[in-house]
């Protein structure tokens, strides 16, 4: 659920940003979108961590969800940060994963 409000707080912000011209995403930014979408999902599903052993758990999950798109943490976070910081960019990625979070969270 609070991923949801994320990522409709993420398409606000881009939306709100963005000009008014159109950009295709490319194949490493639509890449970075699904493993983030995903991210979100198992966050969502996994719940809280409240001790040791459930945090070390999640990331253990977390780093197989992002070794699948070919990140390690540093990089998937790299890469995420040098695309929020063009929201024209974000914006059109934002859309597209909308499906495809939907399609992993189930809903």
């Amino acid at each position: 659920m609070k991923q949801t409000i994320v990522l409709a707080a993420l398409l606000l912000l881009a939306g709100s940003c963005a000009n008014q011209e159109s950009f295709e995403p490319t194949e490493s930014e639509e890449l970075l979108m699904k493993a983030y979408a995903t991210l979100l999902v198992h966050s969502d599903r996994f719940g809280k961590t409240e001790n040791a052993d459930s945090l070390a758990l999640y990331r253990i999950q977390t780093d197989s969800i992002l070794d699948t798109y070919g990140y390690t943490r540093e990089t998937f976070s790299s890469a995420f940060e040098d695309l929020i910081s063009t929201p024209e960019r974000l914006e059109p990625l934002l859309r597209s994963i909308s499906a495809d979070f939907s399609k992993y969270s189930g809903t």
